[in-house]
């Protein structure tokens, strides 16, 4: 009967050490964030999106030009004799690798933009993350894409997003002053 007192024994002993931790762990805050959600309704992200937006369309027509005036040059060359044909189409050959630079270029430039805007944003969601978690003594802040499962109430995102948005429009309205 030796047996089953020092079994009784090791579980107290060792209900004894773990409440300590289960009590530490109960205090522990712990939240997790919707990156995917907190950037594409952060303000900022939609004025930015816009911006780009608008840059490409002025360079697609810009594009547009340069086909337009690509089309007008092969519908003249058709129209010309021989020795007038291979003159004009040296111009043609021409216009069309600036076009393929131009294409280049501008992808090139464009993916450039939208990189630096992403890392831009997601280091302000970083900055305003620790310290909405600071501030409301989270000890740890869990991004949604590593995170299996959270309760919903763990979620902090859109309080992460309110905070986004009024830093936001205050260094908006402050730069217009």
């Amino acid at each position: 009967m030796k047996h089953p007192q020092g079994l009784v024994g090791w579980c107290l002993l060792a209900s004894l050490a773990a409440s300590p931790l289960a009590a530490q762990a109960a205090e522990t805050k712990i939240a997790f964030v919707d990156l995917g959600r907190a950037f594409d309704n952060y303000d900022k992200t939609k004025r930015l999106d816009k911006q780009l937006e608008e840059r490409s369309n002025a360079k697609q027509a810009e594009r547009d030009q340069l086909v337009a005036e690509i089309r007008k040059m092969k519908d003249e060359i058709e129209l010309m004799s021989e020795k007038g044909r291979e003159d004009r189409q040296a111009a043609l050959d021409e216009k069309i690798r600036h076009l393929q630079q131009f294409d280049q270029q501008v992808r090139e430039t464009l993916k450039h933009d939208h990189d630096e805007m992403v890392k831009e944003i997601l280091k302000e969601i970083e900055g305003a993350v620790q310290s909405y978690a600071k501030s409301q003594g989270y000890e740890f802040v869990l991004s949604d894409r590593a995170l299996l499962y959270g309760v919903p109430t763990a979620d902090i995102t859109d309080q992460v997003l309110k905070l986004l948005n009024s830093q936001g429009a205050t260094n908006a309205s402050g730069r217009s002053s």
